[in-house]
């Protein structure tokens, strides 16, 4: 997913200074954190995610940090979950005995840059279309004004 930046950036090229996107950007950024200490049960699965991700990226080692230690000193309840993530992620999901976990991650890579190349020629093929109808548009205004 590299290019997920590059459709990012080109899609969002023109809202990204806007008011509009700073304000909603900051209200879901402050959301996101009040939620997180209102229901920290999400950051088991922020951890979870974290280590297979690791995990598949082929870290030496891995550190889950429990899930309520952002807002209280974690628990022995908590510890033991975070103790245990990458252990069941390990034996139940076997992730240390493949070779590559992400092996198929090539064709993931291959549909992203189809998808870019079909969005680039209908962008193309917008922006050629907004060409005439601006064209067309300002003939008619002309038109209309008696010139």
């Amino acid at each position: 997913m590299r290019n997920f930046g590059i459709i990012l950036a080109h899609t969002y090229k023109n809202r990204l200074m806007s008011k509009a996107f700073l304000i909603s950007t900051v209200i879901t950024l402050a959301f996101m954190l009040v939620l997180t200490n209102m229901d920290p049960y999400v950051n088991m699965l922020r951890g979870t995610s974290e280590a297979f991700s690791a995990a598949v990226a082929g870290a030496d080692s891995i550190q889950v940090s429990p899930f309520d230690e952002p807002i209280q000193p974690s628990t022995s309840f908590s510890r033991r979950i975070a103790r245990n993530t990458s252990l069941i992620l390990m034996e139940e999901s076997h992730l240390a005995a493949t070779q590559d976990a992400s092996g198929g991650a090539w064709y993931v890579e291959h549909l992203t840059d189809e998808i870019i190349v079909c969005k680039f020629k209908v962008i193309l093929i917008l922006n050629s279309v907004r060409e005439y109808t601006d064209v067309i548009a300002d003939s008619i205004f002309k038109l209309s004004r008696g010139h």
